[in-house]
């Protein structure tokens, strides 16, 4: 895991908007390594680009997360709210009854 602290610098120094630009970038680069892995199921390398792509989308919600949550100090709350609203979608679909 990549510390608090670093996170913070990185945010500092290049801003909000640069990091939010590079956390959709982020998100692309994932969604081509997805899409690649899909197609390509000899390549062993698609398993290496699956996990480089992965570790960056998860550096930027990290984040996205410090960010928003001097914007809202309640943004974690948020999150873990919609989470548990989707759980209990996924749970009715999948027939799940608790």
């Amino acid at each position: 895991m990549i510390s608090q602290k670093l996170l913070e610098q990185m945010i500092q120094k290049y801003g909000e908007s640069k990091q939010l630009d590079i956390a959709i970038e982020e998100c692309s680069e994932l969604i081509k390594a997805i899409s690649k892995y899909k197609r390509n199921e000899d390549d062993p390398s698609r398993i290496k680009s699956m996990a480089e792509e992965e570790a960056d989308v998860r550096i930027m919600l990290e984040q996205i997360d410090i960010m928003m949550l001097k914007h809202d100090p309640d943004y974690t709350k948020r999150v873990k709210c919609e989470m548990n609203i989707k759980e209990q979608r996924i749970k009715k679909m999948l027939g799940i009854n608790e």
